[in-house]
């Protein structure tokens, strides 16, 4: 827990991870990543780790189900953003790979695909949204798939 020794004072990192480990309920699980994320925007900080940093942002997003919600999305992130092709290609992509695409293109790069479906052919942006809800609700990450346009807009607001 290398960001909760960076936001908070010995004591309180203390008592932080020790809630963090001893109470495996949820709601106070989301209580400390929101209490993270109010920290966050009160200062600026270098942390010792992108998926850090990522945690620390999505942990702001309000009408996430839980932690490990923001947790997958930061996993999400973490493994799409570094790579050169992004977009998904349904031709290319199955299940996790090609919802994770859809949530990640529309979050980011809403624009690109919108010219695509205008000078390419390509599905129009809305057919990712449905594909990559299913496939979410399929693969059991309902709480990803009931919150994607919030993802969406979330990512888009806070990225772009």
């Amino acid at each position: 827990m290398d960001l909760i020794g960076e936001l908070f004072s010995t004591k309180e990192a203390g008592v932080v991870e020790s809630l963090w480990q001893d109470d495996i309920s949820s709601r106070v699980r989301l209580i400390i990543a929101r209490e993270i994320g109010k920290r966050l925007s009160d200062r600026t900080l270098i942390f010792s780790s992108a998926q850090n940093q990522l945690m620390a942002l999505l942990s702001l997003a309000k009408f996430a189900n839980s932690d490990t919600e923001c947790v997958y999305v930061a996993g999400i992130l973490k493994y799409l953003l570094p790579q050169k092709k992004i977009l998904p290609y349904s031709i290319d992509y199955m299940g996790y790979e090609l919802a994770s695409r859809c949530l990640v293109s529309l979050g980011f790069f809403l624009d690109a695909m919108e010219k695509r479906t205008k000078y390419s052919g390509a599905p129009e942006p809305k057919y990712y949204r449905e594909i990559g809800k299913q496939t979410f609700d399929k693969i059991g990450r309902t709480d990803v798939a009931d919150n994607f346009e919030n993802w969406e807009i979330f990512l888009r607001d806070n990225f772009n």
